[in-house]
């Protein structure tokens, strides 16, 4: 896996806003899955890191696939968040574009449809 793409999602498990953001280039911008997820200011965006998962109970995030292709990095992951006392889990895509220093410049997150359990994904 890409190098930065590694350290900015071990860097947000650890709660090191620091590094998520020596990870995001100083043009960075961030879209989807909703409106209100845009950010086009790098600091706004780990602020918005660092007021939310330290409140999400049980939030883990396993990467289920990486497709590399030069400077764009494609992320399947599954987030799981407890919610009302149990685990609820949402299938996220990102697609990171990375600029020449090879820190994060643009990512576009969807949200992806889990399929009932028995069925293929």
């Amino acid at each position: 896996m890409n190098a930065t793409i590694d350290r900015y999602f071990a860097a947000m498990d650890r709660h090191d806003w620091a590094e998520v953001r020596g990870c995001l280039s100083d043009s960075f911008s961030r879209v989807g899955p909703y409106d209100e997820h845009a950010w086009e200011d790098p600091d706004d965006y780990v602020a918005f890191l660092r007021d939310l998962l330290p409140t999400l109970k049980g939030q883990k995030v396993e990467i289920t696939e990486v497709i590399e292709e030069g400077p764009m990095v494609h992320v399947n992951v599954t987030e799981t968040i407890e919610v009302e006392g149990s685990p609820h889990a949402v299938r996220v895509a990102g697609t990171f574009r990375m600029d020449p220093e090879d820190r994060i410049e643009r990512i576009e997150v969807f949200v992806r449809r889990i399929p009932p359990i028995g069925t293929a994904p």
